[in-house]
C-alpha cells in the first residue's frame, strides 16, 4: 500500500519539481522504485550500518538524483507536489514490500498538499538538506566498510545465541585506574586502547572516542559511572554519553558507532567486551 501510493505520487510529479526524500536506510530495489522520478532529492543516513552504501553509489551515479547524508536521521518523509507521505518504511525491498518474500508489517500517513501540515513537512526538509553534507567518494568507501563490519556481525549473530549467560563487564575491562588531571572522564583501558589503535592511532584529539565507547558500554550493561563533570556527576544511561560526545569531540560519532562495530568482532577483547559491543550494535 505505501509503495503503491508514492508511485502514484511520483507518477503526478513534474519534472520541474524535484521529489524529496528523507528516508534513513537504502536497500535492494531501492534504485528501481526510482526509475519513474525526473528530480530527487534525497538525504539518508549513510554511515550507521543500516543503509546499502552500493545502492547509494548507484543512485549517486544518476544525473537527476542528489544525495546528502546525516548519521543523525531515523526519519521516513516522502514530500511531491501533490502530498507526502511520513511513515515507518525505509527504502527497501523488505520496508516497501517491493517483492512477494517476507516483509516488514509498516505505516504511514499521506499528508495532502491543500493541509496545514504540508508546508510544515516542506520547510522542514529544507532546512534538513541545507544542514546536511553531499555524499562523498570517501564517504561512501567508509560506508562499505561499516557495511561489511554489519554484515560480519550478522553472520555470528549464531554464536550470540549460544551464550547461556549474559557475561558481566569490569571497570578494569574498560577503564583505566581513575579520573586523571583536569578530565572529566576516566580514560579508557589499554584493552581498548589497544584496540582503538587498530583503527587510528590515538592523538590529543580523538582520545575520548575510545573513553566514550567504554561509557556507552558501561552503561548500556546497566551500570553507571562517575564524572567529573559538575552538571553531569555520573552516567548512568547511554544517551548521556552520546549527548556529551557529540558536544566534545567534534561530531564524532560515525567514529564511535565504526569503533563500536569493530569491537563487536574483535577476537582479542574479553568476551564481555565484545558480546556487549554487539548487543549495542543490535539495539542500534
Amino acid at each position: 500500500m505505501i509503495a503503491e501510493k508514492t508511485t502514484e505520487l511520483f507518477e503526478q510529479q513534474s519534472s520541474e519539481r524535484p521529489v524529496c526524500i528523507a528516508v534513513a536506510f537504502w536497500g535492494e530495489g531501492a534504485v528501481d522504485f526510482l526509475s519513474t522520478c525526473s528530480r530527487v532529492k534525497i538525504v539518508c543516513n549513510l554511515l550507521s550500518g543500516g543503509t546499502n552504501p552500493e545502492v547509494i553509489q548507484k543512485l549517486r551515479s544518476k544525473p537527476n538524483i542528489e544525495i546528502r547524508h546525516s548519521s543523525l536521521l531515523h526519519s521516513k518523509v516522502t514530500i511531491t507536489e501533490n502530498g507526502a507521505i511520513v511513515g515507518s518504511a525505509n527504502y527497501s525491498a523488505n520496508g516497501l514490500s517491493l517483492d512477494d518474500g517476507k516483509s516488514w508489517v509498516e505505516s504511514a500517513v499521506y499528508i495532502l498538499p491543500n493541509s496545514d501540515e504540508y508546508p510544515a513537512i516542506s520547510s522542514w526538509f529544507w532546512e534538513l538538506w541545507l544542514s546536511c553534507d553531499e555524499v562523498s567518494n570517501q564517504e561512501i568507501a567508509k560506508a562499505k566498510e561499516i557495511w561489511n563490519l554489519k554484515s560480519k556481525i550478522k553472520s555470528n549473530s549464531v554464536q550470540l545465541k549460544k551464550v547461556s549467560k549474559v557475561p558481566n563487564l569490569t571497570e578494569e575491562e574498560l577503564f583505566e585506574g581513575k579520573i586523571k588531571g583536569e578530565n572529566g572522564i576516566r580514560m579508557a583501558s589499554s584493552q581498548i586502547l589497544h584496540e582503538f589503535n587498530k583503527l587510528e592511532k590515538p592523538d590529543k584529539y580523538n582520545i575520548r572516542i575510545p573513553a566514550y565507547v567504554s561509557y556507552l558500554l558501561w552503561t548500556y550493561s546497566g551500570n553507571e559511572m562517575e564524572t567529573n563533570i559538575s552538571e553531569m556527576p555520573k552516567f548512568f544511561d547511554p544517551q548521556q554519553v552520546l549527548d556529551r560526545a557529540d558536544t566534545k569531540t567534534g561530531n564524532d560519532l560515525e567514529k564511535i558507532n565504526l569503533f563500536l562495530q569493530h569491537l563487536s568482532i574483535s577476537k582479542t577483547v574479553t568476551s564481555s567486551v565484545r558480546y556487549w559491543a554487539r548487543k549495542y550494535q543490535e539495539k542500534a
